[in-house]
């Protein structure tokens, strides 16, 4: 996990090598299956999420429980509820949720 999301620091061209080595220091692997839940209904968001393989969504739902999508995001990506993690509010409550699809 480390080298490709290394890769990906690179790539963006907007960090140096000492900050990429430092900012590697504060990601962990973590392993999520298909259907699992990287931030749930009512929780705020403490982490940003690399994907290496597969896809996110984020989706609300509505008073009429339909499910409606606000963001998908493929491999080599970065994920997280921008408002929750970094304002620390529950965004999750009403708003987003992210699943592994």
């Amino acid at each position: 996990m480390s080298d490709i999301f290394e890769n990906y620091l690179y790539s963006t061209e907007e960090l140096s090598s000492e900050e990429i080595n430092l900012s590697l220091k504060f990601f962990q692997p973590i392993h999520l299956k298909k259907g699992e839940f990287f931030i749930s209904k009512g929780e705020t968001c403490r982490y940003i999420g690399f994907i290496v393989i597969g896809a996110v969504k984020a989706y609300a739902v509505d008073t009429g429980g339909k499910e409606n999508v606000t963001c998908f995001k493929l491999k080599r990506n970065l994920s997280h509820p921008f408002q929750s993690l970094f304002f620390r509010k529950n965004q999750c409550g009403v708003s987003e949720l992210l699943k592994i699809v």
